[in-house]
């Protein structure tokens, strides 16, 4: 993400205000954030690519899950659960299109 839209994301998060595109006056917001990233932000605010107000206004409580490839145990039970999200959406939506990236097949 870009150092200008971290700036934006962050001034959202401080003033709980949007002005929706195409809008003249705010409105506000009550959101709660749940992010993610394969990237170490730690070492990214060091070398100043990602802000660091807004790094310490996201990790709140942060969690961290080791990438599959360490949890080789947990490929099958993430593949079923996918299966199952696929089937429901495409039951919803009427629509043989499966919201998940196509990568995802390739575990």
């Amino acid at each position: 993400m870009s150092l200008t839209m971290q700036v934006k994301l962050l001034r959202v998060l401080q003033e709980r205000m949007v002005l929706p595109v195409g809008g003249t006056n705010e409105i506000p917001i009550d959101v709660r954030v749940i992010g993610a990233t394969n990237r170490d932000l730690d070492r990214q605010v060091a070398k100043i690519l990602f802000a660091e107000d807004l790094y310490y206004r996201l990790s709140v409580i942060p969690v961290s899950v080791p990438p599959l490839r360490q949890r080789r145990e947990d490929i099958r039970c993430w593949s079923i659960t996918s299966s199952k999200v696929c089937a429901r959406s495409r039951e919803e939506h009427s629509t043989s299109e499966c919201p998940l990236p196509r990568s995802a097949g390739k575990l």
